[in-house]
């Protein structure tokens, strides 16, 4: 009869213990923190649930954008420091790195995001950590901007500064759609801090500026934008200056997702819009090119006429009537 009962006694206990921690919580292994930082690196509007996956990565791998092979050398011994756990030298090494550089470019906005990352995660420093994200632009400016935003407003020892540092951003920039997005930032921010007053005060400030008018200005401004480089892609392309062309149009992509993620959507929404306007309307679309003959015309768009070759008795085609 003690089997029985030391069986069910057994079971029970085994039942009281707690489950293993769920797989997503585990470390993310180099192949999968690579992915998610190409799409970083490429100024994805990578989702909130893949960035707190890369955090968990910062203790074993960097972010490494293209670089010559020396810096990728000591980016290699970076990240030898980190499988040791010694942050410190590693963060040595991404600061030789950064003193390396002569000018600013993507190499060194990385590299001061990776040190960033490493301040916060790993050293436990926040004013580091904030003064290296402020440093960074280029395609990661905005996801270093939330980052920075987010580890202040996480530390309860911290509002005045969270307070002092979007009302000082909201009153400089003159960008109205930077400024309604800093103090929609700031009102959650008060909200979750269960100071609903302050958080009312700051939400009327933004609805009193950002009138329908106000409104359609950004929207007309993106249009207006969007359609000039449109123009300027169809000239490079008539120059059969193609990659560059190719490089404007994803420059603007980059533009509307940078826009999501610092939560400027009618903003995004509206040059998503004007890109797909684009693209239908033929601006945006770069005709396909025969492989091998890169000194041949491209084929003519559709509508578009062209005499023919000397020599050619055909006549010319008659036009495609548009809907």
């Amino acid at each position: 009869m003690r089997r029985p009962i030391l069986a069910l006694l057994l079971a029970a206990l085994l039942a009281a213990l707690p489950a293993a921690a769920p797989a997503q919580n585990e470390p993310p292994n180099a192949e999968e923190f690579r992915e998610i930082g190409r799409r970083v690196l490429e100024g994805d509007a990578v989702e909130e649930e893949a960035m707190a996956f890369l955090r968990r990565g910062f203790g074993r791998f960097l972010l490494q954008p293209p670089m010559h092979v020396g810096l990728a050398a000591r980016y290699e011994i970076a990240e030898l420091f980190l499988a040791r756990g010694d942050i410190r030298n590693a963060l040595l090494r991404l600061q030789e790195v950064a003193a390396s550089i002569p000018k600013e470019d993507e190499v060194l906005w990385v590299t001061r995001f990776n040190m960033a990352e490493l301040y916060y995660l790993g050293m436990n420093d926040t004013d580091r950590a904030v003064a290296e994200f402020a440093q960074v632009k280029g395609n990661l400016e905005a996801v270093a901007q939330r980052e920075m935003f987010t580890l202040l407003e996480n530390d309860p020892n911290r509002q005045a500064q969270v307070v002092a540092l979007f009302e000082k951003r909201a009153t400089e920039t003159k960008d109205p759609g930077e400024r309604f997005a800093l103090l929609m930032r700031l009102g959650r921010y008060y909200k979750r801090q269960k100071q609903p007053d302050k958080a009312v005060e700051v939400f009327e400030r933004v609805a009193r500026e950002a009138t329908p008018e106000v409104i359609e200005g950004l929207r007309r401004r993106i249009q207006e934008d969007v359609r000039a480089a449109g123009r300027r892609m169809r000239a490079l392309r008539e120059q059969d200056r193609h990659d560059e062309a190719h490089a404007m149009m994803t420059t603007l992509h980059r533009r509307a997702n940078q826009l999501r993620i610092l939560d400027r959507h009618d903003e995004a929404a509206a040059l998503q819009r004007a890109l797909e306007r684009l693209e239908m309307e033929g601006e945006g679309v770069e005709p396909a090119r025969p492989p091998g003959i890169p000194g041949e015309p491209l084929p003519p768009r559709e509508g578009e006429l062209r005499p023919p070759e000397a020599g050619d008795p055909r006549p010319l085609p008659a036009p495609v009537q548009r809907p």
